[in-house]
């Protein structure tokens, strides 16, 4: 019985962690999508009220700090935002997400920032939200 239950779960868990970092990517595409177009609610629905976080800059932000860095960013035009997400792992509850991010000007699409970056996420009645999340310039 209990090599039936190894085999499961050796076969199961991949699925289940490719599952979750796929979930995690589609999340990643839509917070881009939101911050391109200054979409503050479907932001909000994204960035818990108690998210704290650490920018590639060094500078400790909560969510209506990083909402108003992202409406400054937009008045100089949208940026896009090109996310990759590196690992997703469950963890008591929450998923931490480790990724590679890009922004990218809107006219030349050339890169005017790079970082990589550690968010972590938990699940209420509405979906994942970030509860925190720190960022470190990627070396050159």
């Amino acid at each position: 019985m209990r090599i039936w239950l190894f085999l499961f779960l050796l076969i199961a868990l991949p699925a289940f962690a490719a599952d979750l970092k796929a979930e995690m990517q589609a999340l990643e595409r839509s917070r881009g999508a939101a911050i391109a177009a200054d979409d503050e609610a479907a932001l909000a629905r994204i960035y818990a009220p108690d998210f704290s976080g650490v920018t590639a800059a060094g500078a400790t932000v909560t969510r209506d700090d990083l909402f108003a860095i992202f409406r400054r960013a937009h008045e100089h035009g949208a940026l896009q935002a090109d996310s990759t997400i590196l690992t997703a792992r469950e963890i008591g509850g929450a998923v931490v997400v480790t990724g590679h991010l890009r922004l990218l000007a809107p006219d030349t699409k050339a890169a005017v920032s790079e970082s990589f970056y550690m968010h972590v996420f938990r699940k209420d009645a509405d979906g994942w939200r970030m509860v925190a999340g720190a960022a470190t310039p990627a070396a050159h």
